[in-house]
Parts: C-alpha cells; structure tokens; sequence
C-alpha cells in the first residue's frame, strides 16, 4: 500500500477545507470484502480517522461488510474509534454483489437524514472504494461543486494513477498513452459519454431515488451487467440529469488487479 503514503496521506496535515453550505449532510459510503489491507489508509485519504482534525459531524463514513472473510471487520471498528463519535456506521449487506452494498449504505444515509430533518436535497452521497486513495480536500471538493449546481446532476472526480505505480512501471503507463492516442478517435464528446466510474462519483441523495437507484440487471442468458452507477446516469439522463466533471477531487485506483493479471488488466 505504499502508493497511499507516496500521495502525501499521512497525520494531520492534509486537513486543510474549502467553505461549503453548513446545511449538507455528506455520507461516504464504501462496500467493503476482504479490504484489511487498504482500508484504513483509504478512510485516512477521505479526512476521516483524525478525530476533531478531520472531517466534521457534518459528514458519515458508512462502511458496509458484504460477507468478508478477513480482519475487515476489526479495520472498520478501528476507523470508527479513531473517528469522532457518531461518525462511522458498520453494516453488514449478506447479499453477495457490487450493488447490495452501496444500495444499503444509501438507505441508511436516508435514514440519517431524516433523523436529522435535512431533506433529501440537502444530502450528498459520495461514493468510494476501499482499495483507492484520494486527494486532499476530496470530499470538500464535491461538496463545494454540488452546492452551486443543485439537482439533477452526477459528479465525477479525476482517477490518476498511484505516484509510486507511475515511477515504478514507466513502460506500462507508456504504453499505455500510445494506446489511448491510438483509440482517441473513438471516443465519444464528454457531453455524451455516459460511462462513468463507480469510486468517483458523488450525487444528491434525492437524485439516487429520482433516478431509481442502483439495481440488479441480468442478460438474456443470466449474466450480471455490471457498471452499475453507469447505468444509474443513463436513467437520470432519461430525466435530464447532467454529468459534471470535478477534475480537483482526484482518485488515485489501486493496481492489485493489474499484478495479478497484467495482460488481462491491459486489455
């Protein structure tokens, strides 16, 4: 996980905060599998785990256990006693899935909601992965944005790579470039484009339900269709969502994938 301190997240100091309307109410919610390796250093990244030196009462980290077999369970208990009281929440989803989860940490957002009387307008659902660091000011940054923008509108941050990753594989990222200048042309207009990325993205909760949610679909011959908060965006665009992009919040992904299964991760 060295790419997490190679991003400068360690301590106190990264806690610096842009103004934002007093009156939101922000949830991270991050589904969680077998994650005690990377974890806490994600929570660390999105201003949490620093008690009064990180993010206010104002924002909830919901982590959401679907069925891990490891010590992820001890990591969320850790973050939560690391963070201020009442500002980590531990569930557990028992059906297996990349969209049980995230779907039952937005139920319970509205619920906390409501318990606070901040309607569902007011509340921003920021959705994160456990095995990806994030810039400073991450949640700070789409808070900002989305309180100038109002409804009817899907955030999307930046993904850079890990620093470490880039300077320790120069001919992958290389190649990579030649391979993107190659396809570019391929490429739909931004405005159009409709794939978006599940671990950087953020949306009013209000918009979550106007827009019915994420869901399970399946193919013709059973198959799951993944890429489900893309498909989220479409149905919202049915309604005239719009997509916004928030190159300031910046998502650094982990590459695990790609050293099981560099071939298959390129491709």
């Amino acid at each position: 996980v060295s790419y997490f301190e190679a991003t400068g997240y360690s301590g106190y100091n990264l806690m610096v905060y842009l103004p934002w309307d007093a009156a939101m109410l922000r949830v991270v919610v991050i589904p969680c599998l077998n994650e005690e390796v990377s974890l806490e250093k994600t929570c660390e990244s999105l201003g949490f785990c620093h008690g009064p030196h990180g993010l206010g009462d104002d924002a909830l980290l919901v982590l959401v256990d679907n069925g891990s077999t490891d010590r992820t369970v001890a990591v969320m208990e850790r973050i939560q006693d690391r963070s201020l009281a009442g500002q980590v929440h531990i569930l557990h989803e028992s059906e297996r899935g990349y969209v049980p989860p995230r779907h039952r940490g937005v139920l319970f957002a509205r619920d906390a909601a409501r318990a606070r009387r901040v309607g569902e307008e007011r509340v921003l659902i920021v959705q994160a992965d456990a095995d990806t660091a994030y810039g400073p000011l991450y949640v700070d940054t789409h808070t900002a944005t989305a309180a100038g923008l109002g409804l009817g509108v899907l955030l999307e941050g930046l993904r850079e790579s890990p620093p470490d990753f880039a300077r320790a594989h120069p001919g992958f990222m290389v190649l990579c470039r030649r391979t993107d200048a190659v396809i570019a042309a391929a490429f739909v207009a931004p405005e159009i484009d409709v794939i978006v990325d599940d671990k950087a993205c953020a949306f009013a909760l209000a918009d979550y339900f106007a827009w019915g949610g994420l869901s399970r679909e399946y193919t013709s011959a059973g198959e799951e269709v993944y890429a489900e908060t893309s498909r989220l965006y479409m149905r919202g665009r049915l309604r005239g969502a719009r997509r916004v992009a928030v190159p300031e919040a910046i998502a650094y992904p982990s590459r695990r994938k790609l050293y099981g299964d560099p071939v298959g991760y390129f491709a």
